[in-house]
């Protein structure tokens, strides 16, 4: 029936249907007693019974729309009898509630009982419905009906009008005590049809029947029932509107009792279980909470950050709910909700990030929204919160990354150089594994629209961490490469072009960190190979004889290798546990997955076995060593596929294909320089690329051949046929070519006649008309150098020619205009040849390094001085085109960096030779700076020339290229931090470099003491202490630059610069000291100054000059000004100074100004004063396209060789003649970096 019999009917309605029933009304005609006599025998229940059934059955066939009422008078009051309701037999029981059902059903909607008498029915049918869970019982079918009468009828709307509010309850509180899992469908629809019901009918559900409901959210009562949990559910959903003010008041008396504080720990758990319970509910039925999530949104506005912890858990997992539109549907609580992710508390920070990972993954519509607050995170100041921020984005998955913005991946990348540690480490982690998540669709293009943009920069951020030189840092970095960049991949091809795929993304200076990483591999595997050969020696501790000797060695390589971790103390006990297990098995399986000749297969397998053989307990060293140690990364397998790759690229017009043929050939440089011994199993593959017709990968293939020879020459080919071929190049190839093929010939058997065949014809072919000329002066370089005997022979010949034909001669002249730089292999001949002709006399002098005396080095020098002096200009017309000149500026300056290697020729370059050589880190080229910066900072981090040589990274304070400037501080700040950490390193410090350093400044050609000049001299000094600086040296730097003052410059005539400088750095000092709150006690210890640079005045002087200020007035007022010091303030400051200076006086041997020793050698750099020159900023922005970094120029004089007004002297007679005696080179550096 469509119609509700209990709904509300008209008066006219009600009289037609009266006027049906009194013409064409059915009756009852059942006459049968159901209710004894009062003094009669009960009726028998069998009998009884028999005519409940009886009635039963005639009552359910009569319709209500044309019953006569007036037929059912007699039994409407014989049912409601105690005798039926409460008789002991339930089949009575049961029947009497069936006809009772059907009696309200035809008298709909008035029924014929009263309130109290609807009252019994009602609770007589709630106890009759207890039995409908026996489903084999035999009354089990009148239970269903009467549960299905009073759910299709619809008369339980009648107990909404009783005012029986414990009778709602009980209803309430039988079904869901009743409703279990296995029930049948149509049992369960019925009960819920009949509590939607009273929810809907009633005027005021009693607090029982809300708590029912919302007791069975509880998540523990979803597992105890999950019918009852889901019956729960589909009444929320059914009736939303009626429940939602209940509801809302449920929850709202414990917001509010949160909001007035909770006065015990019970109190504050119903505060925490009443959200969990707003969590379920939003779950299944979130309409309900249509008034509570308001109230959340004021939880979050509350002083206890417990509450406001709790409340943004709770809306967060609420928002991040799958196939919920709360945010849109509430936009000023999803604001207000974004906002605590500045809350004042850490911990509501966190608690905010916790849900931004489901966010991602559940709504890409909010994204937006999140991205711009997520990023704020990733730089919040609380370390934890950065870790959380990193930690929820690793564990996203592919299709939740495709949500977030590259913006929150590049936020997420600047932690990579965190100034915690343990945030680097996650970040470093997070990162490697979200591009590990993505690399298939940036590799094959599928998938989310510019992955490749927006992923493939992520491994080379990650690489450019090691350049901060921490060794936890380096670690994590190990690890991500290992683990997730270039994971286990048995299949050789699809693992090498992973890696020329992820490699072309690269930058140089991220593909020289990954160089480091296999450099580290090389010498940790030396390294290893040793520790385990003394770990056989040692034998467990058990050793027959030299047993003190072989614990002394062993030792050693311990303390060597547990200095590569953060905790020596631990790797070195581990180390040690690992020699004393003597574990035989876990020597040889070391030993195999270090072999260069081991496939990946093999190397895999094996270290599989190792790390199962191995002490769990000394894992935390071992992983990284077996990392460092295993050939995963670039196994001699990746050969062959690099070589295929090459030639495949070099025949193709796709770009990708192009791409990755050129990323293979650098890579295959790399593994030379690095790995050459990979090569051992596939020289016979270089040997077919040496007949290719492409000139770049036949040099490419000798240039690995060479290394290769280099290593291990008695392994390297010697055939016949192969020498002649290297003849061939040497004669007639391309420089390059002729370069390496000289270096095999040189190498390998019979190295003197190959080279005697290539000599000849080369000195027959010694002129400029020579169309060669180029590959020959390469081949008479390797020859100068490898085979200097065979050279000897020419060396006047040759050193006659470079010096008379090629160097003070100009055939083509400067043109107005030219561009200051252009690529080496751009270069003209004449300008090639020029510098090939230099390095011609250098190399010379590496291979003569040890056997003759610093005497014959001197015309080379002299030669390299010229350059550097009047930069890159020999011939006395001044004609030599500016891209000649700056080639010529570069190969001088990497040279004499070169020729410092040697302490032969170290020692006879002097301090003026190295204060010219200093100004090549200002050169107005960024090629030549970046070129000269390399050559420096590799020497120096090889510690292959003196130490002394670190002052020249100082002047990079106005390097306008903020990479290039930030290179040169990290490098200075890594060592500084080494060498504090180091307490074997004294003399070497960086903070005994500080006199050295203003001494320098003294004579830079740019000094003077204008106060525009002194102002950008701060910046120097500044840059120093930026770098070197702390609290704890403030005092000695001061004491050293104060103490300047009792001391003469030995390589001026005047000592004024000196001590304007010192008095600059005793300022600088005072003004940082100030703004960081550092202390500056009199330094207690004695600082000797380098004599050869200073030497003592006498007492008297020195105290009377160190009371004298030398630093401008109109200096001082400015930067007191500059620091709201009124000048009033300022003879304070200078009694400071003096009083300061006066203790730091000390006994020593004294030099009278204006002496010998104070005199000589006076031709300082600044005797040739250049002009300003503003082209240096200029080539920078040609160079980029754009403006200049920085406006400050890179000198005040910067050099333009083709304009300069300084002086220049032609070379005498005898100077050329000093030229033509060359007898020793060195190798230069300039023939990698021009």
């Amino acid at each position: 029936m469509s119609q509700d019999p209990f709904s509300f009917t008209t008066s006219t309605d009600a009289a037609g249907a009266h006027g049906r029933s009194r013409s064409s009304a059915r009756r009852l005609h059942f006459t049968q007693k159901i209710v004894p006599p009062s003094t009669g025998r009960p009726i028998p229940v069998g009998e009884l019974i028999n005519r409940l059934k009886k009635l039963h059955n005639d009552l359910s066939r009569l319709d209500q729309d044309d019953v006569d009422t007036k037929s059912l008078m007699t039994v409407q009051k014989d049912l409601r009898s105690p005798s039926l309701i409460a008789h002991k037999d339930k089949g009575v029981r049961a029947l009497t509630a069936c006809c009772l059902a059907d009696i309200l059903r035809l008298f709909a909607p008035d029924a014929p009982y009263n309130e109290n008498q609807l009252r019994e029915i009602f609770e007589f049918f709630a106890k009759q419905l207890q039995y409908i869970t026996d489903r084999n019982g035999p009354y089990f079918s009148f239970y269903f009906y009467l549960l299905d009468s009073l759910s299709t009828v619809k008369s339980v709307v009648l107990v909404a009008d009783l005012n029986a509010e414990d009778l709602i309850s009980e209803f309430f509180r039988s079904f869901f005590d009743l409703i279990k899992p296995d029930f049948p469908k149509n049992i369960y629809m019925c009960m819920v049809d009949i509590l939607q019901q009273l929810v809907d009918e009633s005027p005021q559900l009693p607090q029982d029947v809300v708590d029912i409901i919302l007791s069975h959210f509880n998540k523990r009562r979803q597992t105890e029932n999950p019918a009852a949990f889901k019956m729960a559910a589909d009444l929320c959903n059914a009736c939303p509107d009626h429940l939602q003010r209940y509801v809302s008041n449920y929850f709202g008396d414990a917001i509010i009792a949160a909001g007035r504080g909770f006065e015990d720990e019970n109190e504050e758990k119903d505060f925490e279980d009443a959200h969990k319970l707003i969590l379920e509910v939003h779950r299944a039925a979130p309409a309900v909470l249509l008034n509570v999530v308001p109230q959340l949104d004021e939880e979050l506005k509350l002083d206890d950050a417990h509450v406001r912890a709790i409340a943004t858990n709770t809306l967060g997992e609420m928002f991040a709910e799958p196939n919920t539109n709360l945010a849109q549907t509430y936009p000023l609580v999803w604001k207000s909700w974004l906002g605590r992710r500045v809350d004042k508390l850490p911990a509501v920070r966190v608690a905010w990030l916790n849900w931004c990972g489901q966010l991602y993954k559940n709504h890409s519509e909010l994204a937006t929204d999140v991205d711009a607050a997520y990023k704020e995170k990733l730089i919040d100041p609380d370390e934890k919160v950065r870790i959380r921020a990193l930690e929820i984005l690793e564990k996203l998955d592919s299709a939740a990354l495709a949500n977030v913005s590259k913006g929150v991946f590049e936020a997420a990348a600047t932690r990579l150089r965190d100034r915690k540690g343990t945030v680097r480490e996650v970040a470093v982690d997070t990162l490697a594994r979200i591009f590990s998540v993505k690399y298939l669709e940036v590799a094959n293009g599928n998938g989310e629209v510019n992955a490749s943009d927006k992923y493939s920069w992520i491994p080379g951020q990650i690489l450019e961490v090691l350049y901060m030189d921490d060794i936890e840092a380096r670690i994590s970095v190990e690890r991500a490469l290992h683990d997730h960049i270039f994971p286990i991949v048995p299949e050789d091809s699809v693992r090498t072009e992973r890696i020329l795929n992820i490699m072309s993304f690269w930058s140089e200076k991220q593909r020289k960190a990954f160089v480091s990483v296999l450099d580290r591999q090389a010498k940790t595997i030396q390294t290893m190979g040793l520790f385990l050969l003394q770990c056989e020696r040692f034998n467990g501790g058990i050793m027959d004889t030299d047993e003190e000797e072989t614990s002394g060695y062993l030792q050693q390589i311990i303390a060597h290798i547990a200095g590569r971790f953060s905790d020596p103390k631990k790797a070195a006990g581990h180390l040690q546990k690992f020699a004393k297990t003597n574990d035989q098995r876990i020597y040889k399986l070391l030993r195999a997955v270090m072999d260069p000749q081991s496939d990946y297969k093999s190397i895999v397998k094996n270290m599989k076995e190792i790390i199962k053989r191995m002490d769990p307990q000394i894992m935390d060293t071992f992983s990284p060593l077996l990392r460092r140690v295993c050939l995963t990364l670039v196994p001699k397998d990746s050969i062959p596929i690099l070589i295929e790759k090459i030639q495949a690229g070099r025949l193709s017009k796709d770009d990708h294909a192009l791409r990755l043929s050129q990323t293979a050939e650098q890579l295959l440089k790399d593994i030379s320089s690095v790995f050459p011994a990979l090569y051992k199993s596939n020289l016979d593959r270089f040997m077919g690329m040496l007949k290719s017709e492409d000139n770049e990968l036949v040099a490419d293939s000798l240039e690995a051949l060479a290394r290769f020879a280099k290593t291990f020459p008695k392994e390297a080919p010697q055939d016949e046929e192969l020498k002649e071929r290297l003849v061939q190049f040497a004669l007639e190839g391309t420089a390059k070519q002729a370069e390496y093929a000289v270096v095999v010939l040189a190498h390998i058997g019979e190295p003197y006649q190959s080279c005697e065949r290539i000599i000849e014809p080369v000195m027959q072919n010694l002129n400029l008309s020579n169309e060669r000329l180029v590959t020959h002066l390469s081949t008479l370089a390797q020859l100068a150098r490898y085979m200097p005997d065979i050279f000897d022979d020419h060396n006047t010949t040759v050193t006659n020619f470079i010096v008379k034909d090629i160097l003070l001669v100009n055939r083509r002249k400067a043109k107005a205009d030219e561009p200051d730089w252009v690529e080496f292999k751009d270069l003209e001949v004449e300008g090639r040849i020029k510098v090939l002709g230099v390095r011609v006399l250098v190399q010379r002098l590496v291979a003569l390094a040890d056997k003759n005396g610093p005497e014959v080095a001197t015309p080379v020098l002299k030669l390299l001085r010229r350059l550097l002096e009047f930069d890159g200009e020999l011939v006395a017309e001044k004609d030599t085109p500016p891209s000649f000149q700056t080639h010529l500026r570069l190969v001088a300056a990497t040279s004499m960096i070169e020729l410092a290697r040697y302490p032969s020729y170290s020692r006879i370059i002097g301090v003026t030779d190295m204060y010219k050589l200093a100004l090549a880190i200002q050169d107005p080229i960024y090629q030549v700076r970046n070129a000269f910066v390399e050559t420096l900072l590799y020497a120096l981090s090889d510690k292959a020339i003196p130490f002394n040589y670190t002052v020249i990274s100082f002047l990079a304070a106005h390097e306008p290229e903020l990479e290039l400037k930030t290179k040169v501080k990290h490098f200075l700040m890594r060592v500084a931090r080494q060498q504090r950490a180091d307490d074997t390193v004294q003399a070497s410090l960086l903070e005994h470099l500080f006199v050295r350093f203003l001494h320098l400044l003294a004579h830079h050609p740019d000094f003077t003491t204008d106060k525009d000049d002194l102002q950008m001299f701060t910046a120097y000094i500044d840059f120093y202490l930026d770098a070197v600086g702390t609290s704890e040296n403030a005092s000695m730097l001061y004491y050293v630059s104060s103490k300047l003052k009792t001391f003469a410059d030995l390589h001026a005539k005047s000592s004024e610069n000196l001590y304007v400088l010192s008095d600059l750095a005793q300022v600088l000092i005072q003004e940082r000291a100030a703004d960081k709150g550092w202390s500056l006690p009199s330094y207690p210890g004695n600082v000797h100054l380098p004599k050869e640079l200073v030497g003592k005045l006498p007492s008297d002087l020195g105290l009377e000059n160190a009371r004298k200020s030398y630093l401008p007035e109109d200096f001082l007022e400015g930067r007191l000004k500059a620091q709201n010091i009124h000048p009033k303030t300022k003879a304070v400051k200078k009694e400071k100074v003096i009083s300061e200076t006066k203790s730091t006086r000390r006994r020593s041997r004294s030099v009278t100004p204006g002496s010998d020793a104070s005199e000589s050698d006076t031709d300082s750099v600044g005797t040739t004063k250049r002009k300003r020159k503003a082209r240096a900023a200029a080539a920078v922005k040609r160079r980029k396209g754009v403006d200049p970094i920085e406006t400050t120029p890179l000198r005040k004089n910067a050099p333009r060789s083709a304009k300069k007004a300084a002086s220049f002297r032609e070379l005498s007679d005898d100077e050329v003649d000093d030229l033509m005696e060359l007898d020793d080179a060195v190798i230069s550096v300039a023939s990698k970096l021009v």
